[in-house]
C-alpha cells in the first residue's frame, strides 16, 4: 500500500524535531513559532516523528497551552507530522 503525500505539505515552513530532548523541542519550537508569526507564516509544519511518541505528546501539550495557536491536527497521511495554524 502507498502512502498518499500532499506535495503541498512540504512548501510550507517546518522544523525537523527529530532526535531533541523534549525541552530543546520545545525551545526551538517556541522560536520557530515566533519567528514566523513576525514574518506572517500562519500555517506551519512540525516533523517530531512517531516513535515511542514521547516527543509528539510533549509537542501536543505545548500547542494546547500557546495562545498563538488556533488549532493543530495531525498530518492525516504521516503520524509523525503536526501541522499547526497560528492566529493571525
Amino acid at each position: 500500500m502507498n502512502k498518499i503525500i500532499n506535495p503541498f505539505l512540504y512548501h510550507l515552513p517546518h522544523i525537523d524535531l527529530h532526535g531533541e530532548f523534549k525541552d530543546i523541542a520545545i525551545f526551538r519550537l517556541n522560536e520557530f513559532i515566533n519567528d514566523n508569526k513576525f514574518i506572517k507564516n500562519y500555517q506551519l509544519v512540525i516533523i517530531h516523528g512517531i516513535g515511542q511518541k514521547i516527543l509528539s505528546q510533549a509537542v501536543r501539550e505545548y500547542l494546547k497551552t500557546d495562545p498563538r495557536i488556533q488549532k493543530f491536527e495531525l498530518d492525516p497521511h504521516n503520524a509523525g507530522i503536526t501541522i499547526i495554524y497560528l492566529k493571525e
